[in-house]
């Protein structure tokens, strides 16, 4: 794909995520991306405060999960889409890892969840504002068993 079109696909999420869901307005980070194997990897992070209330975008997410209270509780969210096609990837199975850099955090399984309409994988972590973090990501896909692997860099 060349790099017109990811910077196309780029910008179409980023907008249609802050146009989707009121609670992006407050997220921390949103939009970073990664390519890895073929898939395109955008991270959002938000304060789980961030989803209380927000019934418009999050409340069958809030209901199956409700966000854990806490200052330093954070959601992780992932979308994944085909870098040759631009199309939405809602089959895989995804894992995260984030870890205060140098340290080994937990690893956590992200479910796949419908927000405003589109699939997303996410869970919550509790992040100290005063530290960078190692977000790994490990993704798997029903037609592959071969393991996807992309890592970001974040500090709330």
């Amino acid at each position: 794909m060349t790099r017109y079109l990811l910077n196309r696909l780029f910008g179409m999420v980023v907008a249609g995520a802050l146009a989707l869901t009121p609670s992006a307005l407050a997220a921390d980070h949103l939009g970073e991306a990664v390519i890895a194997d073929g898939v395109v990897i955008y991270l959002g992070v938000m304060r789980s405060q961030t989803l209380v209330g927000d019934t418009a975008s999050y409340g069958d997410h809030n209901m199956l999960c409700p966000p854990p209270g806490g200052h330093d509780n954070y959601h992780v969210m992932v979308a994944l889409f085909d870098s040759d096609t631009g199309e939405r990837i809602t089959d895989a199975d995804v894992y995260a890892r984030v870890s205060s850099l140098g340290l080994v955090g937990p690893r956590k399984h992200f479910g796949a969840v419908e927000v405003a309409g589109a699939m997303c994988y996410c869970n919550y972590f509790d992040l100290s504002a005063f530290d960078r973090y190692n977000v790994k990501i490990d993704i798997t896909r029903s037609e592959s068993p071969k393991v996807i692997h992309a890592q970001f860099t974040y500090r709330p």
